[in-house]
């Protein structure tokens, strides 16, 4: 089964900051980073419940590659709710779910 992604408002913003801050230190980067995040995704999109439960009995965490990110995200039968897209060296305070 393949499942459907869903963008939340707040991470979408959270991953333009990220694709900004990149491509501020060195034009590509940003590129790179958002490759990085879609084959996170595109992995979500074909095993949703590889990455383990990090908050509640029902979000899970994702690791960025090369990155210090987590995506962080429910799946609701067939979809992928992405909540947040968090920068790890952030305080944990500030993640909002």
């Amino acid at each position: 089964m393949t499942y459907t992604i869903s963008v939340r408002s707040l991470a979408s913003q959270q991953l333009q900051q990220a694709y900004d801050y990149y491509e501020s230190q060195q034009v590509g980067l940003g590129v790179s980073f958002l490759d990085a995040f879609h084959q996170v995704l595109d992995l979500l999109q074909k095993q949703p419940f590889i990455f383990q439960i990090r908050y509640g009995n029902d979000v899970r965490a994702a690791v960025v590659k090369g990155y210090p990110y987590l995506i962080y995200y429910r799946v609701n039968e067939a979809i992928i709710n992405v909540l947040a897209v968090f920068n790890t060296r952030q305080d944990p305070q500030q993640l909002d779910l």
